[in-house]
C-alpha cells in the first residue's frame, strides 16, 4: 500500500480512538535513533548534496532527522556487497568509514550505507535513513525502529563521488505514539511500512 494512503487510514482510525481521551504528554521516542555516523567532511558534503537535490514528493518537502541502524553482517561478491539482516541494531557503529553508498526511493527518501573498516577488514555497516515527513505515519516526534530487509545491495561505482545503493527493500516500524497531532490528542498503534530504494543519478 502506498505510504500516503497508509498515513490517511492510520489518521482516520486514530482520530476515532482518540475521542474522549485525556491529554497526555508524548511518549519518549526511544526507538528513534537520531543523527548520522561520523562522516569525513567530503562524504558529509556529498550526502548533504544528495539530500538537497532529491526532493520529497510529500510532507512539504521536509525530512525527519536521520535514523541509523548498524550491523556486522554482510556478504561480498566482486564489486558488490549484499548486506543481510536480521541482526540490525539501533544506533551508530563507530570506527573508520572507508566508503559511503547512497540510494533513493520514488518518494524522495534517502538511504545512506557507510562501510566501517579496521585496516583491510570490514567491521560492519551503518544504515542511515533520511525519511520524508508523512504525518502522522512518519514525523519528528515518532520513533522509527526494527529495520528488516531481504538484502541491501551496494556497489562501488567509479563514476560517482560516493558508491551507490543498487537496490534495497526495507521494512521499518513507526513506533506506538501518544501525543498531539494537528491540535488533537492521538493514540497511534505501531505500524510497519515498506520502502524500496534504488540507484540514483550522481550529484
Amino acid at each position: 500500500m502506498r505510504r500516503n494512503q497508509l498515513a490517511m487510514i492510520v489518521l482516520i482510525l486514530t482520530l476515532f480512538s482518540a475521542c474522549g481521551k485525556k491529554n497526555r504528554a508524548p511518549r519518549h521516542p526511544s526507538g528513534h535513533i537520531q543523527g548520522a555516523p561520523n562522516y569525513s567532511i567530503q562524504d558529509a558534503a556529498s550526502i548533504n548534496n544528495y539530500k538537497n537535490r532529491i526532493s520529497c514528493s510529500f510532507g512539504q518537502g521536509r525530512r525527519i532527522p536521520d535514523v541509523t541502524f548498524n550491523t556486522t553482517g554482510g556478504a561480498q561478491s566482486a564489486s558488490r556487497t549484499t548486506i543481510f539482516g536480521p541482526n540490525f541494531q539501533p544506533g551508530i557503529l563507530g570506527g573508520n568509514i572507508s566508503k559511503v553508498y547512497v540510494g533513493a526511493s520514488t518518494f524522495g527518501d534517502i538511504i545512506t550505507v557507510s562501510k566501517v573498516t579496521s585496516g583491510a577488514t570490514v567491521v560492519g555497516y551503518n544504515i542511515s535513513f533520511s525519511l520524508c515527513n508523512s504525518s502522522p505515519l512518519i514525523m519528528n516526534n515518532r520513533g522509527i525502529s526494527n529495520l528488516q530487509t531481504s538484502g541491501i545491495i551496494i556497489d562501488d561505482d567509479a563514476d560517482c563521488g560516493v558508491g551507490r545503493v543498487d537496490y534495497a527493500h526495507t521494512r521499518l516500524v513507526a513506533d506506538q505514539y501518544s501525543g498531539s497531532y494537528n491540535g488533537q490528542v492521538v493514540n497511534l498503534m505501531a505500524y510497519p511500512f515498506d520502502t524500496v530504494f534504488t540507484k540514483t543519478q550522481c550529484y
